[in-house]
C-alpha cells in the first residue's frame, strides 16, 4: 500500500512567468493524472456544493478527498527560455475545473463549470 501511496506523489513546483514575444497558443496532451491536492500541512482539497475547501482528514475520511484530472499541455514554441508546465486541472466526474485569474497583479485560484470540454484542447494566454 505504501508503494502504491510513494507512487503517485506529485512533487511541489513553483510557478515562473513565461515571457514570449509571440502569441502564446497550447495544445493538451494525451496522458492525464489522477491526483488530490494537499498542502504543506497535509490538509485536502475537500468539494462542498460549488466550494473547494482545504481540511485535514483524519481516520476513515481520506474518500472524501477531491480527485482532480491533471492534463499538461505541451509549451508555446517560443525562441525565449521557457521553464514551467501549463496544466489543466478538473474535478473528476464533472465539469469543474480550477482555473487562475489575475485582480491588480494578484492571482487567485478560482473554480469554474465548463460546458464544453472540447474547448480546453487548445488554450490561448489571457483567452479569459
Amino acid at each position: 500500500a505504501l508503494s502504491i501511496f510513494l507512487e503517485n506523489v506529485i512533487e511541489e513546483t513553483n510557478v515562473i512567468k513565461l515571457d514570449c514575444s509571440e502569441s502564446k497558443s497550447y495544445s493538451r496532451q494525451d496522458k492525464v493524472v489522477q491526483c488530490t491536492i494537499c498542502d504543506k500541512s497535509k490538509k485536502a482539497l475537500v468539494q462542498r456544493n460549488n466550494y473547494l475547501l482545504a481540511f485535514t482528514l483524519k481516520g476513515g475520511n481520506e474518500e472524501n478527498k477531491t480527485w482532480f484530472n491533471l492534463s499538461a499541455y505541451n509549451p508555446p514554441n517560443c525562441r525565449d527560455n521557457t521553464k514551467g508546465q501549463a496544466v489543466c486541472l478538473g474535478i473528476v466526474k464533472s465539469n469543474i475545473f480550477l482555473s487562475c485569474t489575475s485582480d491588480n497583479g494578484t492571482p487567485s485560484l478560482v473554480i469554474e463549470e465548463v460546458k464544453d470540454k472540447e474547448s480546453l484542447k487548445a488554450i490561448k494566454e489571457n483567452d479569459g
